[in-house]
C-alpha cells in the first residue's frame, strides 16, 4: 500500500526565548505549518499537539493510507498506551480512532535530524 498522506511532525524549546512550538509538513497537501506555544507548553506536548494537528488535517479522508512521521518515542508511545493521565493525549487518541475506521493509519518513529 503506498503513502497516500505522508506528515511530519516535529515539538521544540527555543532556550533563549523559553517559547516551545509545534510544526508540520503534510507532502501530500504541501502544508507547512508552524504552531507557537507559548512558555508554558512542554516539548512533549509540542510533540503531541503536531500530531494531532496531522489527524486533523487528514480527519475526512477515507480509503487512504495515513502515516504521520515523529521523532518522539515518548509520544508515540503515550498514544499507545494501554491507561492515559493526559486529556490531550487521550483527545488524540480518539481522533486517532475515528480517522482509522475508514483509513489505513500508521504512526512511524523517525530519528530526529536524519534528512528524511
Amino acid at each position: 500500500m503506498n503513502d497516500e498522506i505522508v506528515c511530519f511532525t516535529d515539538g521544540s524549546r527555543l532556550e533563549h526565548t523559553g517559547r516551545t512550538g509545534a510544526s508540520v509538513f503534510i507532502e501530500s497537501y504541501n502544508i507547512k505549518q508552524v504552531i507557537p506555544l507559548g512558555r508554558y507548553a512542554s516539548v512533549f506536548q509540542a510533540e503531541v499537539y503536531a500530531i494531532h494537528i496531522c489527524v486533523l488535517y487528514s480527519v475526512d479522508e477515507v480509503n487512504a493510507s495515513v502515516t504521520i512521521c515523529s521523532d518522539s518515542q515518548a509520544a508515540l508511545k503515550a498514544l499507545a498506551a494501554a491507561k492515559t493521565t493526559s486529556q490531550l493525549v487521550l483527545e488524540i487518541i480518539n481522533v486517532l480512532t475515528e480517522l482509522s475506521i475508514h483509513n489505513y493509519v500508521r504512526l512511524l518513529w523517525v530519528t530526529a535530524h536524519s534528512d528524511i
